[in-house]
């Protein structure tokens, strides 16, 4: 047993020394690495590309692209559509849910999803009409006429 132990570090250091693993940098398994220009950038982005698109295209990763896009003082297509709208205040949304809606007649009148809302709920522990029936076990008019056409 003496000579198999003495013989694991040796296969150790033969495995894993330091030469070994400078001759291979994750860059160079990549291959070279992408550069795309501003005028190419301008170019993909005037016809609408997202920057997934333009990714697939020339072989980069999205966030890359972002990170280029955002250094040349550039705008992604969709920019807006996709940008944070930050919180929503406690008040509006009690008014809202106090008013009857549902989470996604919530969403449509703010502009926001109906996750954004369920999270702003649940932040703020507000619950709509229909939340706060199923908490009580009671049956809505909509659950229940469903359960009886069933």
């Amino acid at each position: 047993m003496g000579a198999l132990a003495e013989a694991k570090p040796s296969l150790w250091r033969a495995r894993f020394s330091r030469a070994d693993t400078r001759s291979r940098v994750p860059s160079q398994a990549l291959g070279p690495i992408q550069y795309v220009d501003r005028r190419s950038l301008e170019s993909f982005l005037g016809r609408g590309l997202s920057l997934a698109e333009i990714g697939r295209r020339v072989g980069l990763h999205d966030a890359t692209l972002g990170y280029r896009v955002k250094k040349h003082g550039l705008q992604a297509v969709n920019r807006e559509k996709h940008a944070a709208r930050g919180g929503m205040a406690r008040e509006e949304l009690k008014t809202l849910v106090e008013a009857g809606m549902s989470i996604s007649q919530i969403g449509e009148k703010t502009g926001r999803s109906s996750a954004t809302v369920r999270h702003w709920l649940l932040e703020y522990g507000l619950k709509t009409r229909r939340a706060e029936s199923a908490a009580h076990g009671w049956r809505t008019s909509s659950s229940a006429s469903a359960r009886s056409m069933a």
